[in-house]
């Protein structure tokens, strides 16, 4: 589970969006899956699935590459994380 700001921080490294409100209103909005914390003032935690879903959308990516990259983050169980597995990921996007 992510928070929001480690959200905010992947949302900005892929060039969707510069400020954390923006992600808040996503969220507040439906757009962007997450689930409160117990006390409102701890924000919201985000399934890193439902933010990976949530990327793939907004950069309208096909069906057949949708599955390439949900394939692709299951075999590296993470986010993009070195050089090596960037350019492995954008060589599934060409």
């Amino acid at each position: 589970m992510l928070t929001v700001g480690q959200a905010f921080k992947i949302l900005k490294e892929e060039g969707l969006t510069t400020n954390i409100n923006i992600v808040r209103r996503w969220i507040r909005a439906g757009k962007l899956k997450a689930e409160p914390y117990e006390s409102r003032i701890e924000g919201y935690r985000i399934k890193e699935e439902d933010l990976q879903d949530f990327i793939i959308s907004k950069k309208g990516i096909s069906e057949f590459k949708v599955n390439e990259i949900k394939k692709w983050y299951v075999e590296n169980n993470s986010f993009i994380v070195d050089e090596k597995a960037k350019n492995d990921l954008v060589k599934i996007l060409e």
